[in-house]
């Protein structure tokens, strides 16, 4: 596993800037049927998925301790925990880690 670097701000922003990437760069999360575990699309290679939860991600983000990353935040709008819609507040988001 990476080293982790600077961790970077866990905010309602950030999450929803990385869904607005996530939709613009066509990333998809799906469900294993055998074992329930969820995957998600790489924007940058066809070939590749990484394993995604609601509190982590296999992609370069998640290695690197960043509590934001595009994956999970389309995991989170697929089980209706975020949205690109704009909230009152800019605080941590609630489905983050």
């Amino acid at each position: 596993m990476a080293t982790p670097t600077t961790k970077r701000g866990n905010t309602e922003r950030r999450w929803r800037e990385a869904l607005r990437r996530a939709h613009a760069e066509g990333v998809q999360v799906r469900q294993l049927a055998g074992c329930g575990m969820w995957i998600a699309t790489s924007a940058k290679d066809t070939v590749t998925a990484y394993e995604v939860t609601p509190w982590g991600c296999e992609c370069h983000a998640g290695q690197f301790g960043d509590p934001v990353c595009k994956h999970r935040a389309v995991l989170l709008e697929v089980l209706g925990r975020l949205s690109v819609e704009e909230s009152t507040s800019d605080t941590p988001s609630e489905g983050a880690a």
